[in-house]
This record gives structure tokens, C-alpha cells and sequence, in this order.
């Protein structure tokens, strides 16, 4: 029972840190993204 527990504990952090992982990824691509727009723009004026 307890063995039980300790994997679905185990799952839930894996699978929050994949989560976090996404978000992490997630937010650094919009920023690079941001960041290529805005010297795109700066190159063009």
C-alpha cells in the first residue's frame, strides 16, 4: 500500500516537472521570439 503511494507520488513529480519543463520552454521561445521581432525591427529603421 504504502509502495502504491510512494509511485503515484513519484509519477505526479515527474510529471510536474515535465510541466514546468513545457512552461519554462514555452516562455523562453516567446522571449527569443520577441527578442529576434524586436532587433528585426531595429535592423529594418
Amino acid at each position: 500500500m504504502i509502495r502504491f503511494q510512494d509511485r503515484g507520488i513519484v509519477k505526479h513529480k515527474k510529471i510536474k516537472t515535465i510541466t514546468n519543463l513545457f512552461f519554462q520552454t514555452k516562455i523562453y521561445g516567446l522571449t527569443l521570439q520577441n527578442v529576434s521581432v524586436f532587433l528585426h525591427v531595429k535592423t529594418i529603421n
